[in-house]
């Protein structure tokens, strides 16, 4: 029959040998993205909400972080330089845009999830003025909709469609992404094909780094919170001190 035996060693090896043809194929098609945390607000500090709108902006510690995000970059081949509009991102887009030869441009889909009636609210005043989104949220944070805003699972397919426009227009190039917790942890969660609901069970925190390599039918995450550029670290905007060596669980991460 061909002389293919049907063993499974060596049906496990040929589909390795066609993974590795493949990707071969693919290579000169391959995009790398890496995706940007903004760096600290008061805001993050304070445990309040910030979604799709304006927004704070850095404060010292962020614009320390942002800095180390440039400097890290600089040895980087970045061919372009994209940020969500919020400001937050686009002024740590600005800072990193100070030691890399790249074209900054605004980049919407890529923005934060829209919390609507959430927006400028700390965790104890969303669970007190609006129990039952709380409640939804607990249950499933995929598909939770806050009064007025986006569900996560909204957010991520817009997110998703923006990095494919990215890879489509970016082939065998480098290019960095200023954006948000929620939309690259939604992102993240699409590559790696994970149920939403436990997205946060990953981890980002300001100025950290996610690196996603795109190829034509395929996806791959090369690495995750990646941190070790800051010189100043912080767990994100919904962790207190006291959660540090606790089990994460969507309750602490609301949008």
């Amino acid at each position: 029959m061909g002389g293919l035996s049907t063993n499974g060693h060596d049906q496990a090896a040929t589909r390795a040998l066609q993974r590795a043809t493949n990707s071969n194929l693919t290579r000169g098609k391959q995009v790398e993205l890496i995706l940007v945390r903004h760096g600290e607000t008061d805001a993050n500090r304070r445990g309040i909400l910030m979604g799709s709108v304006e927004g704070p902006p850095l404060n010292a510690t962020g614009k320390a972080q942002a800095t180390d995000i440039g400097a890290a970059l600089r040895a980087e081949p970045v061919v372009h330089l994209y940020t969500s509009p919020a400001r937050r991102a686009r002024e740590t887009a600005e800072i990193v845009a100070q030691f890399i030869e790249a074209p900054l441009c605004e980049i919407n889909d890529l923005c934060e999830i829209n919390v609507g009636r959430l927006e400028g609210l700390t965790r104890a005043e969303v669970q007190q003025k609006f129990g039952s989104y709380y409640l939804d949220w607990e249950r499933d944070a995929a598909v939770a909709r806050p009064p007025g805003g986006e569900t996560v699972l909204e957010l991520q397919d817009r997110a998703w469609e923006a990095v494919q426009r990215l890879s489509d227009r970016h082939s065998d190039e480098t290019v960095v992404v200023v954006s948000h917790l929620f939309t690259i942890l939604a992102v993240v969660a699409k590559v790696l094909e994970m149920p939403l609901k436990h997205f946060l069970r990953l981890r980002l925190d300001p100025g950290a780094m996610v690196r996603i390599e795109l190829g034509h039918d395929e996806a791959e995450v090369i690495s995750a919170n990646e941190s070790w550029h800051l010189r100043i670290r912080r767990r994100d905007e919904w962790a207190t001190a006291n959660d540090l060596d606790k089990p994460v669980d969507a309750s602490s991460h609301l949008p």
